[in-house]
């Protein structure tokens, strides 16, 4: 369970916290993540479906967080950059579904098929959904300047 941690942590904190922009927060995400997925770790024997399990746990949990947080209208985040900080204001402008691919792709830095895995989806139509928002995106950029 020790490597698991040390190996997956980086990158579901990553995630978490890419979503969330809170450090305690993630923690505390990240730390109940873990729980959950060694709490079934016995069942995933498999490397490829504890990752998968892993990531489909942080999702779900990630969106209850994210319900709730809106539902509070917490929003006083500190952006590092005004590039930063028009990224993330497109990103937040998309639907849920859509965050979630980019945040399991540039965040948890998953496969597309992994992706596929965790959102029950097939490859095909996560990288529709990564081509898709990506170009929605840069053409929103480029409307700015």
């Amino acid at each position: 369970m020790g490597e698991r941690f040390r190996r997956y942590f980086p990158r579901v904190f990553a995630y978490a916290y890419g979503r969330t922009r809170d450090t305690r927060a993630t923690q505390d995400l990240a730390s109940e993540v873990f729980r959950r997925a060694f709490a079934e770790a016995h069942a995933l024997a498999d490397e490829a479906a504890f990752e998968a399990r892993l990531f489909a746990i942080a999702r779900d949990l990630l969106i209850s967080y994210c319900q709730t947080r809106w539902e509070d209208s917490l929003e006083n985040d500190l952006l590092p950059s005004p590039e930063l900080a028009r990224i993330l204001n497109h990103l937040s402008r998309l639907g849920p579904h859509e965050q979630d691919v980019i945040a399991l792709k540039f965040d948890a830095q998953l496969s597309d098929a992994q992706i596929a895995q965790v959102m029950e989806l097939s490859e095909r139509k996560v990288r529709a959904i990564l081509y898709r928002t990506l170009r929605h995106i840069s053409k929103a950029l480029e409307r700015e300047v």
